[in-house]
């Protein structure tokens, strides 16, 4: 992780998603902005009062993120002098439109629970889910392939959460994919 004092009210964290694993931290956690990602900031925040003198105390704060790359993100932290702190989460989606991506499930059944919800609640993205997917069995584990999954962003974000309920991000990885393919022909 680098961290970068821009300005006496702005910071700038570098850091990949990977950084956070013992935190239990995942990719799609992360970009659902769940507690673990309050977590993250608050620490982000504690190290940036510690070593930069950077203190947000008594200030609104506006924090944005940005994904450069799979898992690889910019957090600029922006504090305003006031009396009262206000936390602002902006998120700027990756490039998962459109692109490749794995997913491990835990067992049969929580994909199954996933695309059932999915069908039940959010018919037109389960259509474009569905022709889009493949599911894998490797070493007991159900690998699910999403490649060309065209959403809007609304729709992005909605699928990013539920799927963070029933499965982890697992790759990006053209090469694990030949493996599955090669596993499950």
């Amino acid at each position: 992780m680098k961290i970068e004092k821009l300005s006496d009210n702005k910071l700038k964290f570098i850091f990949s998603i990977t950084e956070f694993e013992k935190e239990k931290l995942d990719y799609h956690s992360f970009m659902a902005g769940s507690l673990l990602f309050d977590n993250i900031i608050d620490n982000l925040l504690y190290i940036a009062k510690n070593e930069l003198d950077f203190d947000t105390n008594d200030c609104n704060t506006e924090i944005q993120t940005f994904e450069f790359s799979k898992g690889n993100f910019i957090i600029i932290i922006t504090k305003y002098q006031k009396n009262q702190k206000k936390l602002k989460a902006k998120r700027k989606q990756g490039k998962f439109k459109n692109s490749f991506c794995l997913f491990e499930f835990y067992n049969f059944d929580d994909y199954c629970e996933f695309t059932l919800f999915l069908a039940k609640k959010f018919g037109s993205i389960y259509k474009t889910f569905i022709s889009n997917s493949k599911l894998y069995n490797l070493n007991n584990k159900y690998i699910l392939s999403i490649d060309g999954f065209a959403l809007t962003e609304k729709e992005f974000k909605i699928f990013n959460a539920l799927i963070s309920e029933f499965a982890i991000f697992k790759s990006d990885s053209n090469t694990l994919l030949s493996k599955l393919k090669e596993c499950n022909s």
